[in-house]
């Protein structure tokens, strides 16, 4: 069962056509890695598949939508979204941040996705004092602990080492077997991504 289905993409950025013509498909329940050159239009694939950047031309749809016909609020229940570069500068704990615009439910679980993540012990501390990594991670379970059908990361393994990147994968992967649908901008050679069900390769 189809969950994206992108037809005819083409993307633009400040006047610059960044690719033409895209097709493809991603399964419900499957990992899709997009990788290729440094401005090539990863990100602004993702950002194109989360509806927060209009195509220049073609159309994305989700499930049997397009996604242009969605309402904001219909897109944001359907996808969850990690950003790569995120800045905190409130004096906030990371239990505080994590807990922001969350459910109850939600909430109940962020000392879960902490302990997934590996900063059970940084939840009292203030995000401001955290490194690039542990930012990252921070912004990676506000993502996670939102419930919805697809999950996008922009390159959730930049400023991780071998043990988080690993811990990161496992989570990925159960989530493709409870039947989310991923979608994960990636440095990564194309044969380092056996995990994953599916590679989009721009830039090419």
């Amino acid at each position: 069962m189809e969950m994206i289905r992108i037809k005819d993409l083409t993307l633009q950025r400040n006047n610059r056509e960044l690719f033409s013509g895209l097709n493809a498909a991603m399964a419900k329940g499957s990992i899709c890695a997009i990788v290729g050159p440094n401005g090539c239009g990863k990100s602004s694939l993702l950002l194109a598949l989360a509806g927060d950047l209009k195509p220049a031309s073609g159309e994305i749809f989700i499930g049997e939508k397009n996604l242009q016909d969605l309402s904001d609020l219909a897109q944001s229940q359907l996808r969850s979204m990690a950003l790569q570069e995120r800045t905190f500068w409130l004096p906030m704990t990371v239990r505080e941040v994590l807990a922001l615009g969350q459910t109850d439910q939600a909430i109940e679980g962020i000392e879960q996705v902490a302990s997934d993540l590996g900063f059970t012990q940084l939840l009292n501390n203030l995000v401001t004092t955290l490194s690039v990594g542990q930012v990252q991670r921070v912004e990676i379970a506000r993502t996670l602990l939102r419930e919805c059908p697809i999950y996008f990361f922009d390159e959730p393994f930049a400023a991780q080492d071998l043990a988080s990147k690993g811990a990161l994968i496992e989570i990925f992967k159960r989530l493709r077997s409870s039947g989310k649908t991923l979608v994960l901008v990636v440095h990564s050679e194309v044969e380092q991504l056996s995990w994953c069900d599916q590679v989009i390769q721009l830039g090419s």
